[in-house]
């Protein structure tokens, strides 16, 4: 059996529903961040390639999600990320450009101060 054999299929629908969950709280920080450490670790399948399969939405946010631990991402971010992923198949640079327009009411600084060494969340010196 291939890797490719043993792929399964990641869509925005179900990165939806993962981070409303971390939203509700039906799942807590640690688990949304392994969760999508493993998507991010084993072969996927994404259905909304774009530009000859160049560009994914999907890829993008998971890509993204993964650097949760680094980047200090909270729950106060999961509607500017839903937002990306309801971007319109053919509108991708439209959609990443206001993703990365997105400018949080909590900066990195006071995330870093907050969750500093909590895990996922990695110790800044």
């Amino acid at each position: 059996m291939s890797r490719h054999d043993r792929a399964f299929v990641v869509t925005r629908e179900y990165l939806i529903s993962l981070l409303r969950a971390w939203q509700q709280d039906k799942i807590n920080t640690a688990e949304f961040y392994e969760t999508i450490e493993m998507i991010f670790s084993n072969y996927t399948k994404l259905l909304d390639w774009e530009n000859g399969g160049e560009d994914s939405v999907t890829r993008d946010v998971i890509a993204h999600l993964e650097m949760l631990d680094l980047d200090f991402i909270i729950q106060e971010d999961i509607e500017s990320i839903i937002e990306f992923l309801n971007t319109p198949i053919g509108k991708i640079e439209e959609g990443a450009k206001k993703f990365e327009q997105y400018k949080p009411n909590t900066s990195h600084e006071e995330r870093i101060k907050k969750f500093n060494g909590q895990y996922p969340y990695i110790k800044v010196e």
